[in-house]
């Protein structure tokens, strides 16, 4: 980096001194000498497009010539520009270093004193319910149940009409064959039977003794 006047090598005393940032540019530009390490930090900053201008210093030892400049991406300059003390001030600025990012502040957890009882909870868990309310959610559903029942058979019936009606107009007869009919018939039976029994249980004890 010294030998091609881009950091300062650590000796001789502060100072400032003018660089012109390009051949073909007046415009000059006042620095502090910046030692070594602080070079190294502010390149370590940007690592990609240091490596990229350590690869172009290589090369243009090897070459003879002066190193050209390198974009954030490594890739060297297309126009040939040659770098300068001024473009690197500018492509690693000063005190740009990585810096360990602060842990975030955390309230500390209260520790419990002896001898003084802790807070209560603000909100407690509801108890669980009673057996009076259990009983009282299960015949609401004994009640919505019969009450789905109700509504489809309703929806049975006017299947069957509406069956029958189109049947006759297509000439069949009877709607249903025999065994069909039949096998419906049991099966509705033996609904109502369970419907029955199930509903039973609803009576009072002394009445399903008389009974």
């Amino acid at each position: 980096m010294a030998a091609f006047k881009l950091a300062d090598a650590d000796r001789g005393s502060m100072g400032a001194q003018a660089n012109r940032r390009a051949e073909d540019e007046p415009a000059t530009s006042v620095r502090i000498r910046r030692g070594i390490p602080d070079v190294l930090t502010a390149m370590n900053a940007r690592r990609t497009q240091a490596v990229g201008l350590l690869r172009e210093m290589a090369v243009a030892m090897e070459e003879g010539r002066a190193p050209q400049r390198v974009d954030a991406f490594g890739n060297t300059d297309p126009t040939g520009m040659l770098a300068d003390q001024a473009w690197f001030d500018d492509a690693f600025p000063k005190g740009t270093g990585l810096r360990l990012p602060k842990p975030p502040q955390t309230m500390p957890a209260p520790t419990p004193t002896k001898g003084r009882p802790l807070q209560s909870p603000l909100f407690r868990a509801a108890p669980p319910p009673s057996d009076r309310e259990l009983a009282d959610t299960k015949k609401a559903g004994v009640r919505y149940l019969l009450n789905q029942i109700e509504q489809h058979v309703r929806d049975l019936a006017t299947r069957i009409d509406d069956a029958r009606s189109h049947a006759a107009a297509a000439g069949m007869n009877p709607t249903w064959e025999t065994n069909e009919s039949e096998r419906l018939n049991v099966q509705a039976g033996n609904i109502i039977e369970s419907l029955k029994h199930a509903v039973d249980g609803t009576r009072p004890p002394d009445e399903e003794r008389r009974r």
